[in-house]
């Protein structure tokens, strides 16, 4: 059985993943010299759920699964805020930018 590392997600938008792309850009100064692999500006996106190691077969129907709910759902928009990595401060490999309600803005 061969398998890929798979979740779900959200496409954002060009001007979204350009400004988060400014913001790496940013904290490239401020972070140790390789202690976080970047992300290119096609590959940024919005995880919704992290499926894991999933069988390569299931790639397709969990897919098709997603096009139907999503056919159900309007678009929407996010607001992006708040800055935080993990495992730790000190450690960072993975930095992530948060989502804010409206009633924060």
């Amino acid at each position: 059985m061969e398998t890929v590392r798979a979740f779900i997600a959200i496409e954002l938008s060009s001007a979204v993943r350009q400004a988060v792309n400014d913001l790496q850009n940013r904290l490239k100064t401020v972070t140790p010299p390789h202690s976080v692999r970047w992300s290119i500006p096609q590959n940024i996106h919005l995880t919704l759920h992290f499926l894991g190691d999933i069988d390569q077969n299931q790639v397709r129907p969990v897919a098709a699964e997603m096009a139907v709910a999503a056919k159900q759902h309007p678009p929407f928009e996010l607001l992006l805020g708040g800055l935080g990595c993990f495992p730790s401060m000190r450690r960072p490999r993975v930095l992530w930018v948060g989502l804010l309600e409206r009633s924060e803005v």
